[in-house]
């Protein structure tokens, strides 16, 4: 992740506890759309992996940053599916469980 900050010019990354919290909550998100191999609760009727990897990693962080996240969040609502009902339950689980990461940090 830093690495990625170093890629893109920034000279100073986020604090290392944004970028733990964050990793923290990627590797949550392999297991809740079912890539560690445990049933997938998000993204489930999707016929590839939703996973987000590295790349939108970085992306999620940086604009977590930049523009707030609540607008970094709304960029991986996408793994979710999109019918109006899964839509809610697993956006709602994507949220706790950046609470669950995040907490007073942001």
């Amino acid at each position: 992740l830093k690495a990625f900050f170093q890629r893109e010019g920034y000279e100073s990354p986020p604090p290392d506890e944004i970028m733990d919290a964050a990793i923290g909550f990627w590797n949550e998100l392999r297991v809740l759309t079912g890539t560690t191999g445990q049933t997938p609760q998000i993204g489930m009727y999707s016929p590839t992996n939703t996973t987000p990897g590295p790349r939108e990693l970085g992306r999620f962080v940086e604009l977590g940053t930049q523009m707030g996240w609540e607008a970094a969040l709304k960029s991986i609502e996408i793994i979710c599916d999109q019918t109006s009902e899964e839509f809610a339950t697993q956006s709602s689980i994507l949220r706790d469980r950046f609470e669950a990461h995040f907490g007073g940090l942001v």
